[in-house]
């Protein structure tokens, strides 16, 4: 009895945990807005990635206004060779504003492939946690208040460096997902990983927003800035 009544407190550790899990989210929601009114310009990271992922994402951001930001960071995989050239090619105005030597408005970020193809997966344990410890000092130092990325592999440390640097109230960034057009029925696997994390996921079919709790067709979003 008297051993039953020492070890009661323990029946509340489940509440005390998810009370705990709650002032943390409070927390993290006030910094953040206090965070955001107080800092000026944003600052954001857009992630390039070979094959379609560069081009894709130049068709998503060739519009957006380079002087509402006070920093671009374009990140990419240091084996990817294509994808700054193509994305300068297309949208020539970020390669001078990258030029800029005293104080670049657009700036160069790379780091290692957590996976390259054809990658045995047992060898790509140790390369993706490789990569994530870049990931972690590049996003504590640097601190992008937003990341936008459309499912490139070199996406996943970034990501869960930045929410993990939130988690942590190291930083207080946001996460922008956008599924890429070919998937039609179910999110892809960058997708799937990043849709609990993410602070703001977009797909381009009604199917998939109908599956996906809080979606949000980009079509529509696109539509309100028209």
């Amino acid at each position: 009895m008297i051993f039953s009544d020492k070890m009661g407190w323990l029946f509340y550790i489940p509440e005390l945990i998810v009370v705990f899990i709650l002032v943390l989210i409070t927390i993290n929601w006030t910094l953040s807005k206090l965070f955001l009114s107080s800092h000026g310009k944003p600052t954001i990271m857009i992630i390039l990635g070979s094959g379609g992922h560069t081009g894709e994402m130049i068709n998503f951001v060739e519009r957006l206004d380079l002087s509402r930001f006070s920093k671009i960071f374009l990140a990419k995989a240091l084996s990817d060779k294509t994808s700054y050239n193509m994305f300068f090619q297309a949208l020539p105005q970020w390669e001078r504003a990258s030029n800029n030597e005293s104080t670049p408005l657009v700036i160069k970020k790379e780091i290692p492939r957590a996976r390259e193809v054809m990658q045995s997966y047992f060898t790509s344990i140790f390369t993706t946690l490789y990569a994530f410890l870049h990931a972690l000092v590049l996003m504590y130092r640097e601190k992008p208040d937003l990341v936008v990325t459309n499912g490139p592999g070199t996406c996943i440390p970034l990501c869960f460096a930045q929410f993990f640097n939130r988690m942590t109230m190291r930083s207080h960034g946001k996460i922008l997902f956008i599924e890429s057009i070919c998937r039609v029925k179910s999110l892809s696997m960058t997708g799937t990983l990043l849709y609990p994390l993410s602070d703001r996921t977009y797909v381009q079919h009604k199917t998939l927003q109908m599956k996906y709790p809080g979606s949000i067709l980009l079509d529509e979003a696109l539509k309100k800035y028209e």
